[in-house]
């Protein structure tokens, strides 16, 4: 059985209901991750939206003592926090938030996990959703099973995936202040066809927001009959055709990123350096995981901003 629904408004302000967009915090009472509200903060600020800190109550999730203790977690942490230590976490988390922005609308929302569904709020008004690190038994918040899975598929927006802090202090080297993304390119990986355009739209979008440059990275391979040199071209005429499709300005700066590996191998030679890469994830079942295993895998050791587009957009 879930625990009933609950909502509180943190800020005295007006709240954001259902008519305004919200940039929805995937956020575990356990996790540490002080960058991660940052980043949530201002992501919500460049979107002149609110913010919403959600939590979902999963009572079943840590029952398996053995299970739990070789996560690194501890007999005493077997049982899932109650309500109120989790509403008392999240008042603790949109009061950090609160010192830097205090004119940022913030919300706290505590879901049973029954409650987790596309037509609920904030669901229904979100325009992002943010998650990111791992928890405290040094999980990660995707995969079929997780909660982070279970909030993407709630959402029918675009969900940036927050690197650990451990992550982020790989790329202090690259001339980028502590979980700063605004010096490095936005990079869409982006493959042939519609779902290409719709990649490049938002990226450009992205850019526009926080600035950078913007990089259109295709992987090649060439066809029965064609040389690699022709694949590579025919590659750069699709991509021209696909920004213009996506409507980006015409006096945009871009540059093209032509890969003769494959898609993900090329992702990964880009993203420490980049600040954001924009991906057109993968479909999701009701009942699926929320990304492919690959991509998956990728996400656990990417040091920079990953912006993953809802399926069927």
């Amino acid at each position: 059985m879930t625990e009933p629904r609950a909502r509180d408004g943190y800020s005295a302000q007006h709240q954001p209901g259902g008519e305004g967009a919200q940039v929805v915090l995937g956020f575990d009472a356990g996790w540490q991750l002080p960058h991660l509200l940052r980043i949530a903060a201002r992501e919500a600020q460049l979107r002149g939206a609110g913010l919403s800190i959600v939590t979902v109550a999963r009572p079943e999730q840590f029952r398996d003592v053995s299970q739990l203790l070789s996560l690194g977690g501890s007999e005493k942490d077997w049982w899932t926090w109650s309500a109120s230590e989790v509403r008392r976490s999240q008042r603790a988390a949109a009061r950090k938030v609160r010192a830097q922005h205090p004119d940022l609308p913030i919300s706290l929302t505590y879901l049973g996990e029954g409650d987790v569904h596309p037509s609920g709020e904030p669901f229904t008004s979100a325009t992002l959703l943010v998650l990111g690190g791992t928890n405290r038994y040094g999980r990660i918040p995707f995969g079929a099973n997780s909660t982070g899975g279970l909030l993407m598929r709630a959402v029918n927006c675009p969900t940036l995936v927050v690197p650990g802090s451990e992550l982020i202090s790989q790329t202090a080297g690259a001339g980028r202040e502590h979980d700063d993304y605004d010096n490095g390119p936005v990079v869409a990986a982006v493959p042939a066809g519609d779902r290409g355009v719709e990649i490049i739209r938002e990226a450009e979008a992205e850019m526009s927001r926080r600035g950078g440059e913007l990089q259109i990275l295709r992987s090649f391979e060439p066809k029965t009959g064609e040389t690699s040199s022709q694949a590579r071209q025919n590659a750069a005429e699709e991509i021209s055709r696909q920004v213009e499709q996506a409507g980006v300005p015409t006096d945009t700066h871009w540059i093209a990123i032509l890969s003769d590996q494959t898609p993900l191998a090329a992702v990964r030679q880009q993203m420490t350096d980049a600040g954001v890469i924009v991906l057109g994830g993968s479909s999701v079942a009701a009942d699926g995981p929320a990304i492919d295993a690959q991509t998956h895998d990728m996400l656990d050791s990417c040091p920079c901003l990953v912006l993953i587009l809802p399926p069927g957009r």
